[in-house]
């Protein structure tokens, strides 16, 4: 919860790489790559893995975008 109020809001459209992005209310977290791509840990015990905000699953469960200052 602390990694999502460390930045400012980014609209979908406007994700940039190094940005984090947030699923299931905020539950789980990756970072965007650009293109639609991001990278993930997706439950423990599997490997990082570079999914699609766009896929079914991602798409319908995405809740933010966030841009953390550097």
């Amino acid at each position: 919860s602390q990694q999502i109020r460390a930045g400012v809001y980014v609209p979908r459209d406007q994700l940039a790489p190094g940005d984090l992005v947030f699923f299931d209310s905020g539950h789980h977290v990756g970072m965007y790559l650009g293109k639609g791509a991001f990278v993930q840990a997706p439950h423990t015990g599997d490997v990082v893995k570079v999914s699609n905000l766009d896929s079914g699953y991602y798409s319908a469960v995405y809740f933010a975008g966030i841009r953390v200052a550097r």
